[in-house]
């Protein structure tokens, strides 16, 4: 198994991750936008090393279930979706575990693998989640806020005088004009 190359997608709101993973290492990594779902095989026909499996983690159910339609016809490959044909190996103490997102309960899984202590991670993506991990590995919950082009839109949308601006960088800690 460690020396298979498998394909594995990170489908999200805003982007699709993917890259080749092989004996734990990953390379080849590309990011397409999520909207562009159907033109993802062009980015996937160059990932032809990958066999015999795609595994994908994804919170975005149309997209997962057209790529596993068209993976396996397209790429001959087996595709394995991450929380419905692969358990993720972490206790989750959600009031209904089936409710919690599958990117979620990884974001936990790899926080607790790599510090082995309580924790609280914070994915700053589409939606920021703050999720909170015991000192067991425990999957506790957390809660989910607006992400960064959310709240610039909603700010947008629902003020008189505050201008359409785009996230860039900012010069200091401490703004010195309205943008």
């Amino acid at each position: 198994i460690q020396k298979m190359n498998y394909l594995v997608l990170d489908i999200g709101n805003t982007s699709i991750h993917g890259a080749l993973c092989s004996g734990g290492r990953f390379s080849r990594q590309f990011r397409v936008k999520t909207a562009d779902y159907r033109a993802l095989f062009r980015t996937l026909s160059k990932h032809r090393k990958a066999k015999p499996v795609c595994v994908i983690a994804s919170v975005v159910p149309e997209v997962s279930r057209f790529l596993v339609r068209e993976i396996p016809r397209k790429l001959k490959l087996r595709v394995k979706i991450i929380g419905r044909d692969l358990r993720v190996p972490i206790v989750n103490r959600y009031k209904d575990p089936k409710k919690v997102g599958v990117d979620r309960l990884l974001n936990a899984l790899a926080g607790y693998q790599k510090y082995k202590k309580p924790l609280v991670i914070i994915d700053f993506g589409t939606a920021i989640t703050f999720d909170a991990v015991s000192g067991k590995g425990e999957y506790l919950g957390g809660v989910i806020a607006p992400g960064i082009d959310i709240a610039l839109e909603a700010l947008f949308a629902k003020t008189a005088l505050l201008p359409k601006t785009r996230l860039e960088h900012p010069h200091g800690v401490i703004g010195r004009d309205t943008i």
